[in-house]
Parts: structure tokens; sequence; C-alpha cells
């Protein structure tokens, strides 16, 4: 029976071990992926406080700026997939209790909870640039209103800055997200590397 319950507690702290180099896998690709797009989304940002400086001008240069700087956030979009996490597999198959240590357990749950709430930002990000797309759209001038979905190119003032603004503060609370998002990420991985 002790002989038993030894070779069961070895196997499991070879699985926990796994399932940590795993978790350590993840980290850095998250981390990774998420300074990216926090790249991204300072780059939508600067790209719409340019176009609210930009949208009193009435003059062609001006015009043409803003038109570049919306398709630059426009076509950038975020192509980012949230594929189940090491994590998730873990709390799927019950092994979280592997993890002995509360506090750790915690902070991995956290963290990767965190995740969810950072996708679903960027799925709203995304309606959010749809739908001031169709609001400029509405601003295109009136040859090209048989096109179901026109180029921005074709604006020619930009009149609603209501739009853009609010797609600035979805751009902003997004690269707020990420900070915190990354910030906890590396605090989980800093964690896990002092994990023996």
């Amino acid at each position: 029976f002790w002989i038993e319950r030894f070779r069961e507690g070895w196997e499991e702290d070879k699985k926990l071990e796994q399932y940590f180099s795993e978790i350590q896998e993840d980290l850095k690709e998250e981390i990774q992926t998420s300074k990216m797009n926090r790249h991204d989304c300072e780059n939508d940002i600067k790209a719409l406080l340019k176009i609210l400086e930009l949208a009193d001008s009435k003059s062609e240069d001006s015009t043409k700026i803003y038109r570049s700087k919306f398709l630059s956030v426009y076509y950038r979009g975020v192509y980012r997939t949230f594929a189940p996490t090491t994590a998730d597999v873990m709390a799927n198959n019950g092994d979280l209790e592997l993890i002995k240590d509360h506090t750790l357990r915690k902070l991995i749950v956290s963290t990767f909870s965190f995740r969810k709430e950072v996708a679903d930002e960027f799925t709203a990000y995304n309606l959010a640039v749809d739908e001031a797309g169709k609001i400029l759209y509405e601003e295109i001038r009136q040859d090209n209103s048989d096109n179901i979905r026109p180029d921005p190119l074709l604006l020619y003032q930009l009149k609603n800055t209501n739009a853009v603004f609010s797609l600035y503060r979805r751009a902003a609370y997004k690269g707020f997200m990420l900070d915190n998002y990354i910030e906890e990420l590396e605090g989980l991985q800093k964690e896990l590397s002092n994990v023996k």
C-alpha cells in the first residue's frame, strides 16, 4: 500500500513538472503575442489621435493623411486566436488539484481567467472598428452609395469625430487591458521560475 502511494505521488510529481514546463511555454508565447498586440494597439491610438487632430482641417493633404490613418486601423484589425492553454487542460482534467501550493494555483487560475476578459475586449474592439467604419462610410460621396462596403479612401471630409473618439477610447482601454495582462503573465512566469 505504501509503495503504491509512493508510486502515485511520484507519477503526479512528474505530471505536474510536465504541466509547469508547458505552462512556461504558454506564458512565453502569450507574452510575446500580447506585446505584439500592444504594439499594434499603440499604433492604432496614434493613428486615431492624428485623425482627431486633422478632423477640422479641410486641406487635401490632411484628408489623405486621415484616410490613410483610418485605413491602417481598419485593416490592421486584431488577428488573434485564443486557443486553449495548458491551464485550461489542467482545469478540464481536474489536475489543478495537483498544485499543492494554493497561492500558486490561485495565481495560475486568475491569470488565465483574465485571458478570457482580454479575448472579450479584442472582440469588442473589432466590433467598434467595424461600427466606426459604418458611421464614417455614411460620409462617403454619393456616387458610391450602391457599394455595400465602400472603400474608406473615398471619404472626403471627416464630419463625425464622435465615432473616431469612441474608437480611440476603446483602443486606449484595450491597451490598458493588455498592459495589465502582460504584467500578470510576467508575474506568473516569475513565480513559476521559482518552483522547483
